[in-house]
């Protein structure tokens, strides 16, 4: 069973050394060991298992709180933000996974957007298919990873991504499963696209 993220697995690996060897040449030291499981806790695999296989149905790529439903009419989108905040960040998982089945991801660097008054962020575009995409805007201190994959499967993991604003872009013909102010988990219907 694979308990830790994929970008998480060296950092875990050199914090075991340096325990281990400080252990061994001085003494236990309880500060490490904290850090230890606190980077246990924070590149945790959890795994979110998919209930309903419809085709039509697109799943959360995160553990989140919907913050605002926006509705694009002059592109017909409808833009569904979710926060990712500091407080879930040892209890959520924070691995990204893909919304719907696609055998063309597209990723795409955007530099400089607005995150807030006094922050712009440098967000990864992650395009599933002409109009289902995500943008993922890191808050400060955010540790990010999109993993190197062209194709995944509805619900697969493709990154990593600890705390941030998240657009999830989808067609106007969308019916949405959510509204302002739920907690959703990874994997978990969102949208439902032609009804």
């Amino acid at each position: 069973m694979n308990l830790i993220a994929n970008c998480g697995k060296r950092i875990i690996l050199v914090a075991w050394i340096i325990f281990i060897l400080f252990t061994w040449i001085f003494s236990f030291s309880c500060l490490l060991f904290v850090v230890l499981v606190f980077l246990h806790l924070f590149y945790k695999r959890v795994e979110r298992e998919i209930t309903d296989d419809d085709i039509n149905n697109i799943v959360s790529p995160i553990d989140a709180k919907v913050i605002e439903i926006n509705i694009d009419e002059e592109n017909q989108k409808i833009i569904l933000t979710l926060d990712k905040t500091y407080c879930g960040l040892f209890l959520n998982s924070s691995e990204i996974r893909s919304v719907i089945k696609s055998d063309n991801i597209q990723t795409q660097a955007i530099n400089g957007l607005k995150y807030n008054d006094n922050f712009y962020s440098n967000a990864t575009k992650i395009t599933f298919n002409e109009e289902i995409s995500c943008i993922f805007k890191p808050a400060k201190y955010c540790v990010k990873s999109i993993y190197n994959t062209n194709k995944a499967l509805k619900g697969q993991r493709i990154g990593f991504f600890s705390v941030g604003l998240i657009d999830i872009i989808l067609p106007y013909n969308s019916t949405l499963l959510v509204g302002v102010g739920d907690k959703i988990l990874a994997n978990s219907n969102i949208a439902r696209i032609g009804e």
